[in-house]
């Protein structure tokens, strides 16, 4: 099935060629801190990325960083779930938990 850093690499290749600079570096980042979070490896598969692991990454993120960086890590992850939804063939259905 599809790893988080497959998901992360097909978002991001396209991502790059759609968005500045900037924007991308802010989606690039969020994954970073997305894969880095102790509740994830970058080889697992994404299913692994349930509403709970994403609510403690949301939470962490509000804790360590702030509310309103947390908030662009949400709206980051959740556009690239609605993508790999639509773009990508292993990805799982269903609800988006971002």
């Amino acid at each position: 099935s599809l790893t988080v850093i497959e998901w992360a690499n097909e978002y991001l290749q396209e991502a790059k060629t759609r968005f500045v600079d900037k924007t991308f570096k802010e989606k690039k980042s969020a994954f970073k801190r997305l894969i880095q979070f102790a509740e994830l490896e970058p080889e697992c598969p994404v299913e692994f990325v349930s509403l709970d692991v994403c609510r403690k990454f949301l939470n962490y993120q509000f804790k360590t960083r702030s509310g309103y960086a947390a908030n662009k890590d949400r709206k980051n992850l959740g556009t690239a779930w609605n993508w790999g939804a639509e773009n990508l063939h292993d990805f799982p259905t269903g609800e988006n938990h971002f």
